[in-house]
């Protein structure tokens, strides 16, 4: 899986074609996730290069919806 990513990213690199990708995950901890790490560089290089970023922080919807639900447990507030 790891090649197949890089190859996609980067043919779309090189066509100059747009590429919207989320993550969950900070850029380095993408050696998690793509355990060559000259890979995963050249992957983040290749995303990274004429590319706009947005970070979005907070808890999940769909964690949210489960304790709205009840299926999950409230956590402690910390108070």
């Amino acid at each position: 899986m790891q090649h197949s990513c890089f190859e996609v990213v980067s043919r779309r690199y090189e066509a100059q074609k747009p590429i919207i990708l989320t993550s969950n995950k900070s850029y380095g901890s993408w050696t998690d996730i793509f355990p060559d790490e000259v890979l995963a560089t050249a992957l983040l290089d290749r995303l990274l290069h004429h590319s706009t970023t947005i970070n979005i922080r907070g808890e999940s919807y769909r964690l949210r919806h489960r304790r709205q639900a009840g299926l999950t447990p409230q956590t402690p507030s910390g108070d």
